[in-house]
């Protein structure tokens, strides 16, 4: 059998072995030749003596018994070790073959010696008897007996690791191929790629079991696996955690009749005693086989369905509906997620003919295992308009903390306050904006910067807008609008003309809100250039001084489509046929890269990543992370009408339609840890360092009035938080 241990326990080990040879120097030196980080494998057929060798350990001197059992290993030996090792999850690298060999005799003396290639070598010179009178000479009784504390010390290091046998090898090349596979006491989610729990109104059961990606995973298996580390008195942990929360929690070592998995039972009191429904963040959650160890690490989240505003819908949404009979005429789907907990996600689809209705489809999995709920909206909307609803379609929605906003062919709709349940069917309200037919709304867009207001402060609240692709005429008062919620006062979002400006007809692009400097950030259209205007937001509304002068894009080429900003960093973007990226609120951007006859459409992140994916209407996708001036383009996995959406764990999904599946909806996992290097947040020179508690501090840099060199914070690293684990 086998275990791996992670390279900080296993310098543990390695640091207590190392002290423990220069206790006794001149007993044993066999202590100098182990490796810097390795890692722990138990192989019998490598260790183990010979039966007709057995009798000699009572007799036989050290040098002697280590010079026989220190051997190449023969071809055999060696492939059944590696069999072993496979099969209890771990993979065996051929790179290193300096092994290292720790034999107990049954006087409960150790000895070491190393080996490689045809090379031997007995390490340790002198009788062991002489060694063993001077250190009685040294330490007395009292030292022999130190020496036999220090060793059962060591002894009960290793068994509260790992089960112990007649030696160990270390090897560096050893790589874990296990997992962790756990879900809710409901067993929903049971099969899923990704760990996805769900807190009740009741206590939390979760179960767990471990076991190979390379292997089937089967009752036998998992019972094998169970019975290994139970054995060996380890169990795993469940660490709960979010921006406000962290606890750890252990499950209990049973070894019952039929028993498979490990199981806990938490009190809902211990994670939270909130019942009201109101925006709350989703936790992450950490398997590790003991916590501290590091083994067998997996990930995953945990969802609190009682407090989730828009999860009180999940029956009365709408009408239930069937889209099988109508996914040929789907030209394109439009996807929301919520600004809390990501994996909780509303899809609407876009029809290519009118009047089948607004269809929306909910899951609270991020897509997974077939869980997406469909509704249609059109009788809730049609009573709204007195039944006035010929050619009633769907454009756009967003999703707000508190609200769910619709854009259709007959006007823009906002849904009640999410956090107020009726029993009934969501019902929703139109605001009135004068001037505009059908054929405006069909090209405006919905505009809204995402973010959670789970620990909301009486200044914060979310605002939405509005654009239309046209100039403003004289029947119109704007062609773009914002506003905050209650969403009952709408402003417009067009900037006025500064003094000494020449008056030319002007359109918004894109109106998102800044709400770390509560300004709003206009993209305009204007003469074939492409602008930006920042205002100051006074109770809502926007100044009419800029609080920075315009920025022009230096580039006449460039065709405006939208800004994006990324949740929680505070960089914007601003896209179209190319990417500019500003660091500074919308003062100044930067060119990020050029497109050639395609253009961005879309856009989506994930705030604990820092990842970014745009999608272009040629169905390219392109790569980046917050801040970094690269990036990789790449085609999607799948052709056909698709949208991209990162779940809250960080997981890029490629979602599209499929007559196949239960629920209709596809998705696949795109990998792209590989596209972009890691970013490098190293400092140019020496910092001082301020803490703030035992776990976090800040960086401060110290320079003089006269700078002499540049300073050492670049615009990725200023006033953001680094987070190390």
């Amino acid at each position: 059998m086998s275990l791996q241990l992670d390279n900080n326990c296993m310098q543990q080990l390695l640091d207590l072995d190392q002290e423990l040879g220069k206790d006794v120097q001149e007993y044993n030196r066999l202590t100098q030749s182990l490796k810097e980080e390795v890692q722990v494998f138990l192989s019998k057929d490598t260790l183990e003596l010979q039966d007709e060798k057995e009798d000699e350990l009572q007799t036989t001197e050290p040098e002697q018994l280590v010079g026989e059992v220190v051997k190449d290993i023969d071809s055999t030996q060696k492939t059944s070790a590696q069999e072993k090792i496979q099969d209890a999850g771990l993979s065996v690298g051929e790179g290193d073959r300096n092994l290292i060999k720790v034999i107990q005799t049954e006087t409960g003396d150790w000895y070491k010696s190393r080996f490689g290639g045809d090379k031997k070598k007995n390490v340790g010179k002198g009788s062991w008897r002489q060694r063993l009178e001077q250190q009685k000479e040294k330490g007395g009784e009292g030292g022999g007996m130190e020496w036999k504390m220090v060793l059962l010390q060591l002894s009960l290091v290793l068994a509260a690791v790992l089960p112990l046998s007649s030696g160990l090898s270390y090897n560096v090349n050893v790589l874990a191929n296990s997992s962790f596979s756990c879900y809710t006491g409901d067993e929903r989610n049971m099969s899923s790629k990704e760990i996805k729990l769900f807190l009740s109104n009741k206590s939390l059961i979760v179960r767990c079991h471990l076991y190979n990606i390379n292997k089937p995973d089967t009752v036998e298996n998992r019972r094998k696996n169970l019975v290994l580390f139970t054995s060996a008195g380890l169990a795993p942990s469940i660490q709960i955690f979010n921006s406000t929360y962290s606890k750890v929690f252990y499950f209990k070592m049973t070894l019952g009749e039929g028993v498979d998995s490990w199981s806990i039972e938490i009190q809902r009191e211990e994670l939270t005693y909130n019942t009201d429904v109101a925006p709350i963040e989703e936790w992450f959650v950490k398997f590790n086989m003991h916590h501290g160890l590091n083994m067998f690490t997996t990930t995953g989240t945990l969802l609190d369905v009682v407090r989730d505003p828009l999860l009180q819908w999940y029956l009365t949404l709408g009408e239930e509906a069937d889209i099988n009979d109508t996914l040929s005429e789907v030209a394109d789907i439009k996807i929301a997620k919520s600004p809390c907990a990501s994996d909780v996600a509303v899809i609407g689809l876009i029809y290519r003919t009118r009047n089948i209705g607004l269809i929306v489809g909910m899951t609270d999995s991020g897509f997974m295992d077939g869980d997406t709920l469909w509704f249609n909206l059109s009788a809730t909307i049609c009573a709204l308009l007195e039944n006035d609803c010929h050619g009633l379609a769907l454009v756009d929605l967003t999703l707000t903390n508190t609200r769910l906003v619709l854009l259709t062919s007959l006007g823009l709709f906002i849904s009640n306050d999410l956090r107020i349940t009726t029993g009934q069917l969501l019902q929703f309200g139109k605001p009135t904006l004068c001037g505009f037919e059908m054929d405006d709304y069909l090209k405006a867009k919905i505009w809204y910067n995402l973010q959670c207001l789970a620990n909301k402060e009486l200044y914060e609240t979310d605002y939405v807008g509005l654009s239309f692709n046209k100039d403003k005429s004289l029947s119109q008062e704007s062609t773009c609008f914002y506003s905050n919620d209650t969403f009952q006062k709408w402003h417009s979002c067009l900037p006025h003309t500064m003094k000494g400006e020449r008056h030319f007809s002007r359109r918004v692009v894109s109106f998102l809100v800044d709400y770390e400097q509560n300004t709003g950030i206009a993209l305009l259209s204007q003469q074939n250039r492409a602008l930006v205007s920042v205002h100051k937001l006074t109770d809502g509304s926007m100044n009419k001084k800029r609080k920075f002068p315009a920025f022009w894009f230096p580039d006449k080429r460039f065709i405006p489509n939208g800004l994006y900003f990324h949740t929680n960093s505070h960089f914007l973007y601003a896209y179209g046929n190319q990417v500019w990226i500003s660091y500074d609120g919308g003062c100044t951007f930067v060119p990020l890269f050029t497109l050639h006859a395609e253009m961005i459409i879309e856009a989506d992140s994930c705030v604990y990543t820092q990842a970014i994916i745009f999608v272009t209407d040629a169905a390219n996708l392109i790569y980046t992370k917050a801040g970094l001036m690269k990036y990789a383009k790449f085609l999607p996995p799948a052709k056909g009408i698709f949208n991209m959406y990162f779940d809250h764990p960080g997981v890029l999904n490629h979602i599209s339609l499929n007559e196949t599946v239960n629920t209709f909806v596809m998705e696949m996992d795109v990998d792209v840890d590989t596209l972009l290097k890691d970013i490098d947040l190293g400092f140019e020179g020496p910092l001082a360092v301020q803490y703030i508690t035992e776990e976090q501090m800040i960086f401060l840099n110290h320079e003089p009035l006269i700078i002499a060199t540049p300073e050492r914070f670049s615009s990725l690293q200023r006033g953001k938080r680094l987070d190390y684990e």
